[in-house]
């Protein structure tokens, strides 16, 4: 049976931290798509949300109309 031997010299350079021991808790790795997806939706949920305010507007605005016809009316 063959096996085969892993020469851990070289991790502590492959972490960044140049033999410092190992990586502190603080290190995240942050996939730049997923970064670039979560602005996408946050912009999107800004559109949707300053349409929703707009018609919000519109329609206080036309319940405004409609209650002061209905005091001409009565």
């Amino acid at each position: 049976m063959q096996s085969s031997t892993v020469d851990n010299t070289d991790t502590a350079s492959m972490n960044g931290h140049g033999g410092q021991g190992p990586s502190s808790p603080t290190d995240v790795d942050v996939d730049v798509s997923e970064t670039i997806g979560i602005a996408i939706l946050g912009f999107l949920f800004f559109i949707v949300l300053m349409a929703f305010l707009r018609s919000t507007k519109r329609e206080r605005k036309l319940l405004e109309k409609i209650a002061e016809l209905q005091k001409k009316a009565a």
